[in-house]
């Protein structure tokens, strides 16, 4: 083999490994997880309907149902700041850190805002 045969050879080894670096290995998913809980009323433990749930540096966002409950699917895994607020209500800030392919629980209790007719 001469050398002219040999560099060819060489050369074309390094553009097939190079072509082959730059493809995606493969089909790969992010890490997520769930968000589930129920919205309630403080000190009282009653169910709050259509509180809003944020989380607001993902512009993610949820209402609560009409028992309180709330599922917010596709969270990156990690610790996000949680916000949950409704009307007549002080809004809450939380925080919650979702596992991949898991379901973490955030359970807020609202604090009623005093309201006085004058």
């Amino acid at each position: 083999m001469t050398i002219r045969n040999v560099f060819r050879v060489v050369s074309a080894l390094a553009l097939v490994c190079g072509v082959l670096s730059a493809l995606p290995m493969g089909a790969q998913t992010p890490a997520t997880g769930t968000i589930i809980g129920t919205v309630r009323a403080a000190p009282t433990g009653v169910a709050l309907p259509y509180a809003v749930i944020t989380i607001p540096a993902l512009a993610r966002e949820r209402f609560s149902g009409a028992n309180g409950q709330f599922v917010m699917t596709e969270v990156p895994a990690g610790t996000h700041a949680v916000t949950v607020r409704r009307i007549g209500f002080v809004p809450q800030q939380l925080t919650v850190t979702v596992t991949a392919s898991g379901i973490s629980t955030l359970d807020p209790q609202l604090v009623q805002i005093p309201v006085r007719l004058t």
